[in-house]
């Protein structure tokens, strides 16, 4: 039996396709000579391509230019995003692009933000394309899809399709390029007629999670009191990141804490540095006000402004805290590895707090408890539904005054769907035991069988069977996404 494992090429764009595999825990391997069934490119094609595919082997291309197997693509444009290849959600991604003519899925629009005429939509580009070339295939797709997810960048803009609030985010909306990289993994595994192994995301193989965090900016009694008090009658374990300037300038922090709950802190003063030095004397000045008032130890950390760069990544390894979260990188996405190494576990940008200001500079109501809930329980049905952690968070100032609306339902939403309720802290561990657990994978293709299991016994695998229904399975626990088959072998 041979090792499936996926080989990504030593390129420009490898650490984005190696940010996917390690979210997706599917075994992986550089490989600059490839032996892999499916192999990953960003960028221009190695030499050895047209060998490798015409032999049976797979490429999967991100960033494609100057292709082989005279695949001819129509030049290059300047987009602001594309429509994705699963769902047809808009994707902001501002870039230089190569539009391959086609058949294929997703849009790419030379002429954007144009009124339809006379039922014409011209220049009209896939996203990813696909063809069969000798015996084997590839997949391509002119958006530097890898660079774009490693690209660091934020600005002032909308950010999802239920609200026209802005926040500073993320230029790139990172969740979805990443999961159109993963749907053209899919599609590489299934023209090498093999079945894609990896892990769950989320504890126990649930189809997602649910995290609430609260950035106190200022405890401003009696609110922060009153979202523990919602949250610990909802069995809602919740993470608070206090702020010592704005929390000293606007008090009222609880007298005591939920020991389920979490407590970290969000610096000293409500901002990021440049320097290494500045970063880390926030951090240390920070955790000393916070942990001499809530009585532990603070371990945790959020940067305030959800803004990132290295240096506060330098500073929050060398004070020992191994994970953070910050819109201002990525929102809405599975963790990952920042720059340094700290674990990112993004969060959805949107807090009343902001909502409200926003409406004030344009002198309509605020949103209210009402809104408020209703527009957090959009967002957790999108993620569900997406397959990714439904993580929420505000602060105490207006989210506080609305707590008894707003908190109950989510963690209702949360209990109907089965989904486990966790602290930023607990999901952040489970995702650190994860990283060390990649399945071994073997398969005999002339017997049609296929063995996987992973290095932690406590860890479901996911096997998503393509085609064709002729490979067998043995594996220790299975759990297939809607619209796959598995066949098992009788034993």
């Amino acid at each position: 039996m041979k090792d499936i494992t996926v080989g990504v090429v030593a390129d420009g764009g490898a650490a984005g396709w190696l940010r996917v595999l390690a979210q997706e825990g599917i075994a992986h391997q550089i490989a600059d000579i490839p032996d892999s069934p499916v192999v990953l490119v960003s960028g221009r094609s190695p030499a050895w391509l047209e060998a490798y595919v015409a032999k049976g082997g797979v490429a999967v291309v991100s960033g494609a230019r100057q292709l082989p197997f005279d695949i001819d693509d129509a030049g290059s444009a300047v987009v602001s995003g594309f429509e994705t290849p699963v769902g047809g959600r808009f994707c902001a991604a501002p870039g230089l692009v190569t539009r391959f003519p086609g058949a294929g899925e997703g849009v790419l629009r030379l002429h954007e933000d144009r009124i339809v005429k006379y039922g014409s939509d011209p220049d009209r580009f896939p996203v990813v394309l696909s063809r069969r070339i000798g015996a084997g295939a590839i997949v391509y797709s002119g958006v530097a899809l890898t660079e774009l997810l490693m690209a660091q960048g934020d600005r002032l803009r909308a950010f999802c399709e239920f609200t026209e609030v802005t926040e500073r985010v993320a230029a790139v909306d990172k969740a979805d390029v990443a999961d159109t990289l993963l749907h053209m993994l899919r599609l590489g595994f299934q023209r090498a007629g093999l079945p894609m192994v990896r892990l769950p995301r989320f504890p126990g193989g649930a189809r997602s999670v649910f995290i609430l965090r609260v950035d106190v900016d200022g405890a401003y009694a009696p609110h922060t009191q009153n979202l523990v008090d919602a949250a610990r009658a909802a069995n809602l374990p919740a993470s608070f990141y206090v702020n010592a300037d704005l929390s000293s300038r606007f008090p009222g922090l609880p007298d005591s804490w939920p020991a389920e709950f979490e407590v970290g802190q969000h610096a000293q003063a409500h901002t990021l540095f440049d320097t290494y030095e500045e970063n880390l004397a926030n951090l240390k000045e920070g955790r000393a006000w916070v942990e001499a008032r809530v009585g532990r130890d603070v371990t945790s950390f959020v940067a305030p402004r959800g803004m990132w760069n290295a240096s506060l990544g330098e500073a929050l390894a060398q004070i020992g805290y191994s994970y953070s979260s910050e819109f201002g990188l990525d929102f809405d996405s599975l963790p990952f590895r920042a720059e340094g190494g700290i674990l990112q576990v993004p969060v959805h940008p949107y807090s009343p707090e902001r909502a409200s200001r926003w409406a004030e500079e344009r002198g309509v109501t605020p949103p209210g408890g009402e809104e408020t809930r209703d527009y957090f329980l959009a967002v957790m049905r999108r993620q569900l539904a997406l397959g990714r952690p439904m993580h929420v968070y505000g602060h105490p100032e207006v989210l506080g005054g609305m707590a008894d609306t707003v908190v109950p339902a989510m963690a209702a939403f949360a209990l109907r769907e089965q989904t486990p309720c966790l602290t930023l802290g607990a999901y952040a561990a489970f995702w650190q035991r994860r990283e060390e657990a990649y399945p071994t994978v073997r398969y005999d293709l002339a017997a049609g069988t296929l063995q996987a299991s992973p290095a932690d016994s406590s860890l479901p695998l996911i096997i998503e069977v393509w085609e064709p229904t002729n490979v067998r399975v043995r594996e220790r626990e299975t759990r297939l996404p809607a619209g796959t088959t598995l066949i098992e072998e009788n034993t």
